[in-house]
């Protein structure tokens, strides 16, 4: 389990007669590789809220979705506004890379949905 926060529980002696002060600290550690940040975290308030990467989609943690990248063997588009990741066959007709509009994730002369089309001499 990827942790994105962790709180802890601290005792500080404040006086001779055994008197303390519990606190409760919070961390937010943002989103961890394998996670794109869905909403910041607000100090004080709320921690970050993330959300798994897709499969076939390698996301650092450190970004939004903006800095997604289609693994090899993955064939990404977007389909009405929404992302879709498809799986190739076979894998190596895919090179993967980083997720835009106009990108091409097709190995070598491969070309189409899911690089299933090969060009012709």
């Amino acid at each position: 389990e990827i942790v994105a926060h962790e709180t802890f529980c601290s005792s500080f002696p404040i006086d001779e007669v055994g008197s303390e002060w519990r606190l409760v600290f919070a961390v937010d550690y943002g989103c961890q590789e394998g996670e794109y940040l869905v909403e910041a975290g607000v100090p004080g308030e709320r921690l970050s809220r993330c959300k798994p990467c897709p499969t076939g989609i390698y996301c650092s943690g450190l970004a939004d979705q903006d800095s997604f990248e289609v693994k090899a063997g993955f064939f990404h588009q977007y389909e009405d506004g929404e992302a879709s990741v498809y799986i190739c066959r076979p894998t190596r007709a895919c090179a993967g890379g980083p997720v835009t509009p106009d990108a091409t994730y097709c190995a070598g002369e491969r070309s189409g949905f899911l690089c299933s089309e090969c060009a012709i001499d």
